[in-house]
């Protein structure tokens, strides 16, 4: 595994899927340190292009330009869905 270090905010859910897609097999991950430290984890065999791609696609995500995200559901909410769910199914005929 060949690695990038780089002091970045990232949405790393976003960042992710960017570099996925332009790399593909080439990119195994991204993780995350203290003080917004980012490491790009690319395959053994990417070369200096795959780098080059990653450290540019990096270069380019500005996490503040991105959309927000929808709150998190609470837990309450989550099993009221998880109810209704239920007594949807409890209430559905039966074949």
């Amino acid at each position: 595994m060949s690695d990038i270090k780089l002091e970045r905010r990232v949405d790393s859910d976003v960042l992710h899927a960017t570099l996925k897609a332009a790399l593909d097999d080439q990119f195994l991950g991204i993780s995350t340190a203290a003080d917004d430290v980012l490491i790009v984890h690319l395959a053994e065999d990417a070369g200096p292009a795959a780098r080059t791609i990653a450290q540019t696609l990096v270069a380019a995500h500005d996490v503040n330009s991105l959309p927000p995200r929808p709150p998190a559901k609470t837990l309450e909410q989550r099993l009221a869905e998880i109810e209704a769910r239920l007594t949807a199914l409890e209430n559905a005929p039966r074949s």
